[in-house]
């Protein structure tokens, strides 16, 4: 198994975040997605206006395809169905950006490293319990790069001597 660096540790919880937007948003009814979406300054009456004549175009070329009598085409119902399954599913994308780019998100100098240094302490912890001390050792030194802050605290103080500790007797 490769080493993991901390870059690719706070790419992951990155990635998380954008997980854990669009599982919010989805739990949010449909007034409250309004009420974000025009707090962010989103005009949803030109939005839907938008959606709208992308609709009726849809529809255009839909009865234009039924005029033409193509043979083995599908009836007119079903592409019907088929456009209005695109154009919603199209709007229903364009919201999920629109909300992703307009909702607040934490800043990756805050939370996010102090969260990528936890991680890495602790499964530096589980190295110094089994006896790793130099990946106990560099795990330490990592998160010590994202967060300095942690180092005061008594478990990695306690881990660090471990480690040195055990180094020693290698």
């Amino acid at each position: 198994m490769s080493k993991r660096n901390p870059k690719d540790i706070l790419g992951d919880i990155e990635e998380s975040d954008v997980d854990d937007e669009v599982e919010r948003v989805l739990a949010l009814s449909p007034e409250e997605r309004r009420r974000e979406l025009e707090a962010g300054g989103v005009d949803l009456k030109s939005l839907r206006a938008q959606a709208d004549a992308l609709h009726a175009q849809v529809q255009r070329a839909a009865a234009m395809g039924t005029r033409l009598g193509r043979p083995g085409a599908p009836p007119a119902s079903q592409r019907r169905r088929r456009a209005t399954v695109w154009a919603i599913s199209l709007l229903a994308a364009a919201l999920a950006v629109m909300l992703f780019f307009v909702s607040p998100r934490s800043e990756v100098t805050g939370t996010g490293r102090a969260g990528a240094a936890a991680a890495l302490r602790n499964a530096a912890y589980g190295d110094c319990d089994a006896h790793r001390w130099r990946e106990c050792e560099q795990k330490l030194n990592d998160a010590k790069d994202l967060d300095p802050d942690g180092e005061s605290e008594p478990r990695v103080v306690a881990a660090r001597r471990a480690s040195r500790e055990g180094m020693v007797g290698e």
